[in-house]
């Protein structure tokens, strides 16, 4: 019997990041392949978190491991490369992605999902973003912080008021919650945003609008306008709030926004 051959490869299609998107991509690859097509999958890492469940895994109904997806069981599935590396630049002119410690891959068509990394760095702030570094952090806090500590969510929109409402139903009663941002879910309409104020305060979650300026020391700088700025010392301090893209990308020569995506 003479083995199937396999179709040349005619075009390569590159996947920059292990996103939601990428995964739908992989997912429709792997139920309908495209012969002629070698698709390869760039990630730092081999799990990718999915965001909708993190409220769920920080309130305790998920475990970590059931809000990840298995990247490389999903690219064998799909037929596709993996390459757990990190992109450091891309030059589109070539059709090449340079990686740290790999050499430089080639492309036909490029796709990008890569995340978002914060603005800027907190020493002494825990940061959402990227989420597979923030869920070890915080399983470390929950099992260290005490009901005589306070926790300051940095971000009053809806990505801040989520995970303050789910960080309640997992820490100790005690522990002083609150939800910092001189505007409470911008952008959504009033009646939602008095709904939701109710639930804080019915979960005891205060909300403290101000501008936040600094949490460099570890105490949270607050710009309070008329009044000047003065310090709110939390025990802890969560970020969630101003992301930007990873600097390779603002740097290849695309179109981008203020932001760098």
């Amino acid at each position: 019997m003479q083995p199937l051959s396999t179709p040349p490869v005619v075009r390569d299609l590159v996947l920059v990041g292990g996103g939601h998107s990428h995964v739908q991509v992989l997912k429709s690859f792997a139920m309908r392949p495209t012969p002629g097509i070698r698709v390869t999958l760039i990630s730092k890492e081999r799990e990718s978190p999915y965001s909708g469940m993190l409220p769920g895994c920080v309130s305790g109904v998920y475990h970590r491991d059931e809000i990840h997806i298995q990247l490389d069981r999903l690219c064998r599935f799909a037929g596709a490369r993996l390459l757990q590396a990190e992109v450091t630049g891309l030059q589109p002119e070539r059709g090449v992605v340079n990686m740290a410690g790999r050499p430089d891959l080639r492309f036909d068509v490029l796709s990008i999902n890569s995340g978002a990394v914060p603005a800027k760095l907190h020493d002494h702030a825990i940061t959402v973003k990227p989420i597979s570094e923030f869920i070890p952090k915080w399983e470390r806090l929950r099992g260290s912080i005490t009901p005589d500590e306070a926790v300051a969510v940095v971000g009053a929109g809806a990505g801040g008021v989520e995970l303050a409402m789910a960080m309640r139903a997992s820490l100790p009663r005690g522990v002083g919650i609150v939800v910092v941002g001189r505007a409470l879910l911008p952008g959504h309409a009033d009646g939602v945003r008095e709904r939701v104020l109710a639930k804080l305060q019915a979960l005891d979650i205060q909300w403290l609008p101000q501008e936040v300026c600094s949490t460099d020391d570890g105490s949270v700088q607050l710009d309070m306008a008329e009044q000047g700025q003065r310090l709110f010392a939390p025990d802890r301090v969560l970020w969630v709030t101003n992301v930007e893209a990873a600097p390779w990308l603002a740097d290849s020569g695309l179109g981008t926004d203020e932001q760098g995506f």
